[in-house]
């Protein structure tokens, strides 16, 4: 089992936001164009879904728009982990 969405949101929120509010980054519906991810932060939201599907790599599978905000990426990694029929901790 993998960890559930708060907990990869609460990982999220440390290793790659941890220089703003949590309440800006969540509020924002486009983090590359609000200035809260970068080519290379948006590597690491990815190496960090990756590592938590057990080495399924979400590159292939991601759009541009599956990182535009928290939200996005949350349905981003829900698809995924049914995708790979991998079961959440609730």
């Amino acid at each position: 089992m993998v960890a559930s969405w708060e907990e990869m949101r609460s990982r999220l929120l440390a290793r790659v936001f941890y220089e703003f509010s949590p309440d800006e980054v969540e509020a924002s519906t486009h983090l590359v164009g609000d200035g809260f991810l970068n080519s290379l932060s948006i590597l690491v939201v990815l190496g960090l879904l990756e590592d938590e599907l057990g080495g399924h790599s979400p590159l292939i599978e991601v759009a541009p728009s599956d990182t535009s905000s928290l939200a996005t990426i949350e349905a981003l990694y829900r698809r995924l982990l049914q995708e790979h029929q991998i079961d959440e901790v609730s």
